[in-house]
């Protein structure tokens, strides 16, 4: 069953799904180590979606600072997440 887009919703850039993706899992790994209680679940929300937004302002950073990527994905393939999910970068 294909799920369909909601009517008058917006769409999301790829830059945000990438945040997005990002605060997931920042927020899974504050209910892992034990930080979700009955009445922070918004709070912790929004901490991992500025702490994804730190994450993605400083890569943007220091990418375009060093000329862009030497290796690795091509402009539009991936996203910010599979840059980190495959660790630093050897010179």
């Amino acid at each position: 069953m294909a799920v369909g887009r909601t009517p008058g919703a917006s769409e999301l850039q790829a830059s945000e799904v990438a945040v997005i993706h990002a605060a997931s899992r920042i927020f899974a790994a504050l209910i892992a180590g034990g930080r979700l209680t009955n009445g922070n679940q918004a709070g912790l929300v929004r901490s991992a979606v500025q702490m994804a937004l730190e994450i993605a302002r400083e890569a943007e950073s220091r990418i375009h600072g060093a000329g862009e990527l030497e290796t690795g994905p091509a402009a539009g393939e991936g996203d910010i997440l599979d840059l980190l999910d495959e660790g630093p970068r050897q010179p």
